[in-house]
């Protein structure tokens, strides 16, 4: 399969996800002056239909040019990504090839 059809695939599912678990597609941001505090935010799908969600799955399913292992891949990740407050959005689809054959890993 080319990672184009792969890429697409992975974006219907997504979206599929996020219509049953919304809580994937939320952002939380640290609130100014208060210690400890975030806000959380999701923007809904209804008011531009399946736009929002469409646009969304650019921002989270992430295509990796980088081969590694799935246990190099976690450390690359865990020191790169999801720091609390940030703004990301609650889940991300990182997508690369894997070492060995023509296999593709999805974190």
């Amino acid at each position: 399969m080319s990672p184009t059809r792969l890429t697409e695939l992975v974006k219907q599912a997504w979206i599929r996800t996020r219509f049953d678990a919304p809580w994937v597609a939320q952002r939380a941001f640290k609130e100014d002056g208060e210690p400890n505090s975030w806000i959380h935010a999701y923007e809904t799908s209804f008011k531009d239909g399946f736009g929002v969600a469409q646009l969304w799955t650019n921002d989270t399913v992430i295509w990796r040019d980088e081969v590694h292992t799935l246990a190099d891949w976690e450390e690359v990740l865990l020191s790169a990504y999801w720091k609390p407050g940030d703004g990301r959005f609650g889940m991300e689809w990182h997508i690369a090839k894997a070492p060995v054959g023509e296999e593709y890993i999805i974190m």
